[in-house]
Formats: structure tokens, C-alpha cells, sequence
């Protein structure tokens, strides 16, 4: 049995209806809470260059390589990168690059991130290294 309306009161005279605290939040928060603290810590936590083929990503020094030679790209770009290159040859959804690349009110701008992939597909502009889009849920970084 689920309790959806169970509050617990903050101390003090009268708290306003704004300090509650729900003390069971609903699934679909829940999941999105523990998905932007897991990419808080992955951003904020150690972070080690990533390589597929011959592109390395470095988060920490804002750096991205191709065959030795340093790649120009925005930082959205970079970060975008960096992503693919964590999860190489995952398919990630618009939605989950968006929950972990920008703020709330940019969620609904799914296009955002097609643009974005599209930049970068023409920066790294090698067969040897592609992003492969996966109709209908995202993207993947694949290298043979």
C-alpha cells in the first residue's frame, strides 16, 4: 500500500506549506534524484581520461584528442563527448544526455542535442569513429 500524502511537519511555529517534507517521494522523482546525484558524482568525482580508438576525452583538463591532434570543441560539445566515450558502445536516450548535460528548464529541448551531434560529427569526421543514431531513443559512440 502506497502512501503518497504523508508529510512530516518542520519544528517551529506555524512552517509554511513550502517546509514539508515528503518523506515518500513518488517513484518517478525518486529515480530522478538518484540519476542527477549519480551524475553529479561522476562529474565532481575522480575523473580519468577516456579512449576509444584513438580519441581520448579528459573531462578534467576540458581536452579532447584524435590521432594526437587536439579537437576544437565547445565545451557542451566536449561534454557530450565525454559521455558517449564513458558509455562506448551504449545506446543513451535524448533524454538521458539532456538529465545529465543541462538544467531542468533545457530538459523539454531534446533537439538541442541533435544539433550538438551533428557539430561534433562533422569535427571528428573519421570512419574509423562514429555516432551512430539509434532511431527513436538517442545515440551511441561505436569504433570498430
Amino acid at each position: 500500500m502506497a502512501r503518497t500524502n504523508v508529510h512530516k511537519r518542520m519544528p517551529g511555529p506555524e512552517p509554511a506549506l513550502s517546509q514539508r517534507i515528503s518523506i515518500f517521494p513518488s517513484r518517478s522523482d525518486l529515480v530522478a534524484r538518484v540519476e542527477a546525484a549519480a551524475a553529479r558524482t561522476t562529474s565532481v568525482g575522480l575523473d580519468h581520461s577516456v579512449t576509444v580508438g584513438a580519441l581520448t576525452v579528459c573531462s578534467k583538463r576540458r581536452l579532447a584528442t584524435w590521432r594526437g591532434r587536439h579537437l576544437a570543441l565547445s565545451p557542451r560539445e566536449l561534454d557530450i563527448l565525454a559521455l558517449l566515450a564513458r558509455h562506448r558502445g551504449e545506446t543513451l536516450s535524448r533524454s538521458f544526455l539532456i538529465r545529465h548535460l543541462w538544467s531542468e528548464e533545457q530538459a523539454g529541448e531534446v533537439r538541442l542535442i541533435d544539433r550538438h551531434i551533428m557539430k561534433l560529427r562533422k569535427k571528428l569526421d573519421d570512419p574509423a569513429i562514429a555516432i551512430q543514431t539509434v532511431r527513436g531513443v538517442g545515440y551511441r559512440l561505436v569504433s570498430p
